[in-house]
């Protein structure tokens, strides 16, 4: 059976609280750097690039899915934004 989640809005009043606690935490070094994020970026597309073909193969064993579909809108929407 599957499990259904309730969605709740944000009041708008309540966004600029929000804002400035995440731009807090931020600024406090929480985060990781960018340097990092860089990093994680080149891995995933790293990633994608070598197991592309893994990918495809269990998308299509899954979902019965066309490799090239999978090759064409994950792997590469991956490739193209790395390479902006």
């Amino acid at each position: 059976m599957a499990t259904t989640l309730a969605m709740t809005e944000t009041p708008v009043g309540t966004i600029p609280t929000i804002f400035k606690d995440l731009r807090a935490s931020f600024n406090s070094g929480k985060t990781k750097s960018l340097a990092w994020r860089k990093r994680q970026i080149q891995q995933l597309f790293k990633m994608c690039d070598e197991q592309k073909e893994v990918f495809a193969s269990a998308a299509n064993a899954d979902f019965y899915r066309p490799s090239a579909e999978t090759l064409l809108y994950d792997c590469g929407v991956v490739s193209y934004y790395f390479i902006l």
